[in-house]
């Protein structure tokens, strides 16, 4: 089964990923988070190869994401001092 959701999220209860500050993800062109949905990068097909990379080193934090190779660019960007020390944790869906 392919991926649905690919992104990165701070340790949480809520289950609903794109429903919560700091659960960040990106499917079939789209970003989601805290229920804000936006286009972004391209549509994705069976076989594509998804890249998510994070840039913790930058102010603001870069969550990033490609396809077959090719990057869409930072997808979220995420002051250090909005993420207070937490961690990011990827996830799959």
């Amino acid at each position: 089964m392919p991926f649905r959701r690919l992104g990165r999220k701070v340790a949480s209860l809520k289950i609903i990923i794109s429903s919560c500050d700091f659960c960040l993800q990106f499917f079939t062109h789209t970003l989601a988070t805290n229920n804000v949905f936006e286009d972004f990068g391209e549509s994705v097909t069976k076989d594509d190869v998804i890249g998510c990379s994070l840039d913790l080193d930058s102010n603001p934090a870069k969550l990033s994401f490609s396809k077959n190779g090719n990057s869409f660019g930072a997808g979220f960007e995420i002051p250090q001092e909005d993420l207070g020390g937490r961690a990011l944790f990827p996830h799959v869906s």
